[in-house]
């Protein structure tokens, strides 16, 4: 099992196939319970720090719960809220942005294959892990997936200094921190996310399987969580390759 010093793991198995390209190891700086719950907000790791080595993938929040970050092989994009309460997406790192909640995994090697019908947000998990188990994952609990392709309905926040479930008695300032929305009917993008079996509260909130941002380039880009989303059929499902 490989572990990376000072830094917490998720769940961890490894692939039982010796030549795995992916060493099953998820680096993670913090949990959903301390960040979103606890309002354990520090910062805890650079972004720069965290994609240092090749291919690195991840989803997390920044320092505060500043805005929201997805890394696309090594590519840290990070979406933030204005002084106008407009959402600003970047491609490129700020000097010193630092994670509160990160977890990265580096894949250099992925196995994808079309998605045969439409799915909503809810079961993405399932498929995800019926996907992974024919894929040769079966003895990993926690492991990183993409998806790119047209989507539907998509429902999606940028956190802008408050937990989005705290509720509106969460303080004087709860209208000027909460979570911005962004609603489409219809955009192509990847999603980045990831599955997990293992700890409630660390990677997930309680009762869920899986934890999604996504990625829209173009001339509007947008990186956000994912409330709600339909993926429509002949859109691509990337697991880590066995």
């Amino acid at each position: 099992m490989s572990v990376r010093r000072g830094v917490p793991l998720v769940a961890i198995a490894m692939v039982a196939c010796a030549s795995a390209s992916w060493d099953g190891r998820v680096d993670t700086w913090g949990s959903m319970h301390a960040v979103m719950h606890d309002g354990d907000t520090q910062g805890r790791v650079r972004l720069s720090d965290a994609i240092a080595d090749p291919h690195a993938f991840g989803i997390g929040a920044l320092t505060g719960l500043s805005g929201e970050i997805a890394i696309v092989d090594g590519t840290a994009w990070t979406s933030r809220v204005d002084a106008a309460g407009r959402i600003e997406t970047s491609k490129a790192l700020h000097f010193g942005d630092e994670a509160t909640l990160l977890a990265v995994a580096h894949v250099a090697h992925w196995s994808t294959g079309p998605i045969e019908h439409d799915l909503a947000l809810g079961e993405l998990g399932e498929y995800v892990r019926r996907r992974a188990d024919q894929l040769g994952l079966q003895r990993t609990l926690t492991f990183p997936f993409l998806i790119t392709g047209d989507l539907d309905e998509l429902d999606a926040h940028v956190l802008n200094g408050r937990c989005p479930y705290a509720g509106p008695g969460a303080g004087p300032d709860a209208a000027a921190t909460a979570p911005v929305e962004d609603a489409r009917a219809r955009a192509h993008g990847t999603l980045v996310g990831f599955y997990t079996d293992g700890e409630a509260g660390k990677l997930t909130h309680r009762g869920e399987r899986t934890h999604v941002h996504v990625v829209l380039e173009g001339v509007d880009p947008f990186v956000g969580h994912v409330d709600a989303a339909r993926v429509l059929s002949g859109a691509s499902l990337a697991l880590p390759a066995p």
